[in-house]
């Protein structure tokens, strides 16, 4: 990860703000495999793609980050 703290800012801070009684799945590569993962497990019903956080720049090239958070059940 890149030194700069103004980069992972985004991402930690909503690790930070979500409720320890959830579970994350959490996609860290480039954009368009992101996507195509989401879709696939759209499919497998994972969870609906407009549920996943925007798309994070990690300061690694093209790479992002995408969390989705599921209550436990």
């Amino acid at each position: 990860m890149n030194s700069q703290a103004s980069d992972d800012s985004p991402v930690l801070e909503r690790l930070n703000r979500l409720d320890d009684r959830c579970n994350r799945i959490i996609l860290v590569g480039q954009g368009e495999w992101i996507e195509q993962l989401i879709k696939t497990l759209h499919l497998c019903g994972v969870g609906e793609p407009i549920l996943w956080s925007p798309a994070v720049p990690t300061g690694q090239g093209e790479q992002r980050v995408r969390i989705l958070a599921r209550s436990r059940l």
